[in-house]
């Protein structure tokens, strides 16, 4: 009973921040309660080996290029507030990111691309970012321009599937456009789509087989 109290009394989460020794300084802020003597650059929350996950593009280049110049990490980053509340470090993170600063917004140095806060939080591209992954694939820039696909391809894609669908109730049913039964049933297609390729087992306890599979 004592090993199971103090295993739970242990923090599962915490605040981590990564710094660029190459940038010494006098980085204080007031609001919350923090100084640096290096350059902050990203914040985060976590759990676990979260801290030396791969992180966006931008901030993992410039991990990786302070690792190449031998930076230990011990000097990198740091975690702090450890708790068993989640919820707290998600309001500390969001907290930090907006009192630091984002670079992208020009309001600090801080490489985060969101003001966090939430759980599985992602980015959402600008329509000008949106804009220039659509010209970056257009004509000649496409992988595929000018391929054509092979008859046997082409068939496949042709070919009318069927689907058998087992209900929560254990009813089977054959339908032949999944997307418009996930449509009426308040399913996501490609999770049914995931549970017929083997990738998952149900979805809201739906199960889902192509019985015409091309092979």
């Amino acid at each position: 009973m004592r090993k199971l109290l103090n295993k739970s009394i242990i923090p599962t989460f915490y605040n981590y921040i990564y710094i660029d020794p190459r940038k010494p300084g006098k980085y204080s802020y007031p609001e919350i309660s923090m100084s640096f003597l290096f350059e902050p650059f990203y914040i985060g929350k976590g759990s676990g080996y979260r801290i030396t996950a791969s992180k966006a593009k931008l901030v993992q280049n410039k991990i990786q290029k302070l690792k190449r110049l031998d930076f230990p990490k011990e000097i990198l980053c740091f975690k702090f507030n450890e708790t068993p509340i989640e919820n707290l470090t998600l309001e500390m993170e969001s907290l930090y990111i907006r009192n630091i600063g984002r670079k992208d917004l020009k309001l600090g140095p801080l490489l985060n691309l969101t003001n966090g806060g939430e759980k599985g939080t992602k980015r959402i591209n600008s329509q000008k970012t949106k804009n220039k992954m659509r010209q970056s694939k257009i004509g000649k820039l496409n992988p595929n321009y000018g391929k054509k696909h092979k008859k046997e391809s082409i068939l496949k894609m042709n070919q009318i599937k069927n689907w058998k669908i087992i209900d929560p109730l254990g009813k089977i049913l054959i339908i032949s456009n999944l997307a418009n039964f996930c449509r009426e049933h308040n399913l996501n297609a490609n999770c049914m789509t995931s549970i017929a390729h083997g990738r998952h087992k149900q979805h809201k306890k739906y199960k889902c087989y192509l019985i015409n599979a091309f092979n």
